[in-house]
């Protein structure tokens, strides 16, 4: 899905030079449905974190956790779950939330998301990591984009299919 990319990777290279011309209406909706269901998975944190901070039932709820960070939110559940959920519960919480489920799958989505044409026809673009100060090129095709549109982690299934 994303491997390192060169900072002289070129101008984009364009069919047309339009983004809905240059790109298949698969490309176009797959890209659509990864921003979506990630939208879904931020929703399934944002419940945990209504529940975690007994906040759901307060008409504050919205403006209150708009105002916290999604790493913060998600530390605050880890460390909610240890005190109120059985020990392979929580186990299984603090996995689905980890690096290795969760910021696996935001990284990629960001990197979709993010991305900037390198070269329409190859379906190739780039995405610069500010934080880590790296390029990658990112595939953007309809074969690579459906793959992670279809894993597990992402597919509305987060907590159920992210711990296991």
């Amino acid at each position: 899905m994303r491997r390192r990319g060169s900072p002289n990777a070129g101008k984009y290279h364009a069919k047309i030079g339009d983004i809905k011309s240059d790109f298949t209406p698969e490309q176009l909706a797959a890209i659509g449905a990864i921003a979506m269901n990630y939208n879904e998975t931020e929703g399934y944190i944002e419940s945990l974190f209504g529940i975690a901070a007994r906040l759901l039932d307060n008409p504050w709820h919205f403006e209150l956790s708009g105002r916290v960070p999604l790493d913060a939110k998600i530390d605050f559940i880890k460390r909610v779950a240890d005190h109120y959920l059985t020990p392979d519960d929580a186990r299984q919480l603090q996995i689905a939330l980890g690096d290795d489920r969760f910021g696996k799958i935001r990284s990629h989505r960001n990197a979709v998301i993010h991305a900037r044409i390198v070269n329409a026809p190859l379906a190739t673009g780039q995405h610069v990591q500010k934080r880590k100060v790296a390029i990658e090129e990112v595939l953007l095709s309809t074969k690579a984009l459906d793959k992670l549109y279809n894993s597990p982690c992402l597919r509305n299934r987060f907590v159920r299919a992210c711990s296991r």
